[in-house]
């Protein structure tokens, strides 16, 4: 009876401590994925973003920076509030994520076990389908030699000769490392609220001009300056 009951007590306490066991946090085994899916789309060779953000080394030598601007949501730039709508190929940070990361760096941003890069590898090997619809620039803008950024409003008009689902939008700049990020909103003119969506400028600087002033120079609005139906943020 004595010895049956130290081998309870005994295994026990050894599941206990086994219980007790933490799992380190490591850039390949739980930041990576992370990183890939939401940063590193952008910030890679051939991306809009000033700097890779794709190795160990990367990561490591900017986490103070990385730090920062995932707690204030200043990165990944996504204005569109993802508890409303979802969009495809979104880039959004859970707060879980952000936890784990910033834990990750007060660990002492420990590297791991290495492992491949399938994930931005995957992403970045992806054809896109042949769009049914191509609208190219009314004019190629050149951009200032200043190195300040510029912000636009530009429109892009089409017609289409009947009421049409549309599946996907995406803008593609000749080049990606200048074009940082767009935010388009989608207008639709009801039939003879407007004779000439092409009237206008095309591109005004918003730094210059107010949003109305900006909407007058495009001439956005209808002929009689009631506005048109706008459906916001349907591409990021």
């Amino acid at each position: 009876m004595y010895y049956r009951k130290i081998t309870i007590k005994y295994l026990f306490f050894l599941a206990l401590s086994i219980g007790c066991v933490k799992k380190d946090i490591t850039f390949h085994q739980d930041i990576k994925p992370i990183i890939h899916t939401n940063c590193a789309i952008c910030h890679n060779p051939k991306g809009a973003g000033p700097f890779d953000l794709i190795s160990y080394q990367d990561i490591a030598k900017r986490t103070k920076m990385i730090e920062e601007v995932i707690i204030t949501g200043f990165m990944p730039p996504w204005p569109a509030d993802p508890t409303y709508r979802s969009f495809l190929n979104e880039k959004t940070l859970t707060r879980e994520e952000i936890n784990k990361i910033v834990h990750w760096i007060k660990l002492g941003k420990k590297e791991g076990n290495k492992t491949n890069n399938s994930i931005i590898d995957s992403i970045m090997s992806i054809k896109e389908k042949k769009a049914d619809l191509r609208v190219d620039m009314h004019k190629t803008h050149v951009t200032n030699d200043v190195n300040k950024d510029e912000f636009l409003m530009m429109k892009f008009p089409f017609e289409l000769p009947s009421d049409t689902f549309i599946k996907k939008i995406e803008f593609v700049p000749n080049n990606k490392q200048i074009v940082h990020h767009i935010n388009g909103h989608l207008i639709t003119y009801e039939n003879q609220k407007k004779k000439n969506i092409f009237s206008g400028h095309f591109s005004v600087d918003t730094e210059q001009f107010s949003d109305l002033e900006c909407f007058e120079q495009l001439e956005l609005l209808n002929d009689d300056n009631t506005y048109p139906m706008l459906t916001p943020s349907v591409s990021n």
